[in-house]
């Protein structure tokens, strides 16, 4: 497994609003969180809502990787993401860094986003 393949589904969900591939990606005890949400979504509905969450939150958005870091098990991406949010349509442009690890079978067993929640605020002012 690599990046890359991570890269090419979450762009399926962000322009495509297909959650299929990326949730393909992970394994039955697969854990996945971010400073966004308070828990884990675990399998087998986990990893499903907690990806149309996270697209739910925009309108639009594209996910620029800056740096994708691969070793034995695990990638690290470093990302710029921009796009749009609801309600409101309102230009939003947070970054991030993401670690996801591999099992053998090579399907996601950790993602962990990394990010400031400040940057998805709206200002209603």
């Amino acid at each position: 497994m690599n990046g890359q393949q991570f890269i090419d589904a979450l762009h399926q969900l962000e322009d495509n609003n297909e959650t299929g591939p990326i949730v393909g990606l992970c394994a039955e005890d697969a854990e996945i969180t971010n400073p966004h949400v308070n828990k884990q979504h675990a399998r087998p509905q986990g990893p499903q809502r907690f990806w149309e969450q996270y697209r739910s939150t925009f309108d639009t958005v594209h996910s620029n990787f800056l740096n994708v870091i691969e070793a034995d098990s695990s990638t690290v991406l470093e990302w710029e993401s921009e796009g749009t949010l609801k309600p409101g349509n309102q230009p939003v442009n947070y970054r991030g860094v993401s670690i996801i690890q591999w099992n053998a079978s090579d399907q996601i067993t950790r993602f962990a986003a990394y990010f400031d929640t400040d940057d998805l605020h709206v200002d209603h002012t």
